[in-house]
């Protein structure tokens, strides 16, 4: 009786092991799969070796500019129900730059 259970012990332990793997190189197979894919449409994005055969030629009529805004805690005040998403000057320090907008006219 005592080397049934050891017997079924092992073969449990066998399957168990060969389940593990099995799945380890299901998972291997499937990464080295995706790998491939995303390498091989990277391969065939178009690249440009210059900007110019891109962007239309300068015109004088237009001009760019670029607007930045600047996220500073000064001021906030800590009656607005906003204060625990934003916080004070305390918890952050310095300013940061939240939005970047190219406008042309």
């Amino acid at each position: 009786m005592n080397r049934s259970v050891a017997r079924r012990r092992r073969e449990h332990l066998q399957v168990w092991l060969a389940a593990v793997v099995v799945g380890a190189l299901l998972a291997i197979l499937g990464y080295s799969g995706v790998t491939r894919a995303v390498d091989s449409r990277l391969a065939a994005a178009r690249r440009e070796p210059t900007l110019s055969a891109v962007l239309a030629p300068p015109d004088e009529r237009f001009v760019n500019i670029l607007l930045v805004g600047s996220d500073s805690r000064a001021g906030a005040d800590p009656s607005d129900p906003d204060f625990g998403n934003v916080g004070g000057e305390g918890d952050v320090q310095g300013r940061r730059s939240d939005t970047l907008i190219v406008v042309n006219i």
